[in-house]
């Protein structure tokens, strides 16, 4: 079974702006993670080697939001996602940007001193490869089946050459 175990944040009532796929860390204002959200599966009596965790090829932008662990708004702060915040994408913006590592969540995100993209957004959340392999590491290390990506081509930085550093990162993290 396939979780999609990305794109889990909104501006939802009571919840603190958080990652679009953190692996670990949820509670009270941030109730989600991809470790919840399969022990969840497991308790419900699917076994942990038939599930697979998903990984977004893309990041999810915000507006009048720094970081994580900030409120939201409404749904005006969200700027986009899936097909409009490839990898590709995201390295570019990053270029002005500052990366970032959260321990606690297991999590990825850059941020933005002066807005990009549309001149607003000041936070990307996504999946870098120091992300893949602590989803790797996890997946291993609990006995999870594997992982699902969506999708591929959005991690493509060279359509000339093909060259995708997040499959590469996918494989280094899950095939032995």
């Amino acid at each position: 079974m396939n979780v999609m175990t990305y794109e889990m944040t909104g501006p939802w009532f009571g919840w603190l702006s958080w990652y679009t796929s953190a692996l670990t860390g949820a509670s009270g204002y941030h109730p989600t993670s991809v470790a919840s959200s399969l022990s969840a599966w497991t308790n419900a009596g699917i076994p942990k080697s038939k599930l697979g965790m998903g990984i977004p090829f893309y990041g999810m932008a915000w507006r009048n939001i720094t970081g994580p662990y900030q409120p939201y708004t409404d749904w005006s702060d969200y700027v986009g996602s899936d097909n409009s915040f490839t990898y590709s994408k995201i390295l570019q913006l990053s270029a002005t940007g500052v990366y970032h590592w959260d321990e606690a969540a297991q999590a990825s995100y850059v941020t933005f001193e002066v807005p990009v993209e549309d001149g607003t957004v000041r936070w990307i959340s996504y999946d870098s490869p120091q992300a893949i392999a602590a989803k790797g590491a996890f997946a291993h290390d609990n006995d999870y089946g594997g992982t699902i990506i969506w999708t591929i081509n959005q991690g493509c930085i060279d359509p000339q050459t093909g060259a995708n550093p997040l499959l590469d990162a996918v494989k280094d993290a899950f095939l032995p």
